[in-house]
């Protein structure tokens, strides 16, 4: 093993496996051993941030990223995750310019445009018209999404200018991000296996999740690995789910039909 790891890629493509397995810290130990082998190897610094947000390692995640934004400035994965972390810790208007640039070149990201339009309502009154802006956009371009609905509590917030809002209820955007990846695994699953998926979530939920604790780790029998289920993540798979039923239902001219549903 230790003569396998010696070689870049190996190390990196075994870091990024077992992050997406919840195994944060054997994760730095193989990207950190990728970087030792090739000190310009890009998305391993970046994964590498990814990792120490996810453990709450937040200061060290931030000079890790930026190092990776300086080393490549417009590669908007290194941008994006940034940018995540810098909100968490409150930075703001460091935090803006990063998804302003991800946003430019990939306007369809409903995460990055969500986390730009609560970095401008904490940045305060002048940026409340732009922010407003924003949250419009998200809800008429993603409607009927958990990120829609985000969108409008944002707007209701600004229209009651309660902008100091408890924390508890503000979502970490480095875990919104690490969401997204692996919903993107998600994505490429057979239909019938992603029910599967959703069906032991539900099971899950009949005793309780902890939706709002991401140190909180759940294992399941039909994806390898621990994750973190919040009641966004459950309900993008949901969504996607009747999305893709409603699409496949429509070209053989069938009508929807009930099945499993979650609700958390």
């Amino acid at each position: 093993m230790d003569e396998m790891m010696e070689d870049a890629d190996i190390a990196y493509n075994r870091g990024i496996c077992l992050s997406e397995m919840g195994r944060f810290e054997e994760c730095i130990e193989s990207l950190e051993r990728c970087l030792r082998i090739d000190l310009n190897y890009g998305n391993a610094r970046v994964g590498l941030g990814v990792a120490l947000a996810r453990l709450r390692r937040s200061k060290e995640a931030e000079q890790v990223l930026r190092q990776a934004v300086a080393a490549a400035p417009h590669d908007n994965f290194a941008a994006r995750n940034l940018a995540a972390v810098l909100a968490n810790l409150e930075k703001y208007a460091e935090a803006v310019p990063l998804l302003r640039q991800v946003l430019a070149t990939e306007p369809d990201d409903p995460t990055a445009g969500l986390a730009l339009g609560e970095c401008l309502e904490e940045l305060g009154p002048d940026h409340k018209s732009e922010a407003i802006e924003v949250y419009k956009q998200i809800m008429t371009r993603f409607a009927d999404t958990p990120l829609a609905d985000a969108a409008v509590a944002g707007l209701n917030r600004l229209a009651s200018g309660d902008l100091h809002r408890d924390g508890t209820n503000k979502p970490r955007l480095d875990a919104v991000m690490y969401m997204q990846n692996t919903l993107e695994r998600f994505a490429d699953l057979p239909q019938q296996e992603v029910g599967q998926i959703v069906l032991e979530i539900a099971r899950l939920g009949q005793s309780g999740l902890a939706v709002n604790d991401p140190d909180k780790r759940y294992h399941l029998k039909t994806l390898p690995g621990d994750f973190w289920l919040s009641g966004i993540s459950v309900g993008r798979i949901v969504s996607q789910k009747q999305q893709d039923r409603a699409v496949t239902q429509k070209e053989n001219g069938s009508m929807a039909t009930s099945e499993n549903s979650v609700s958390l």
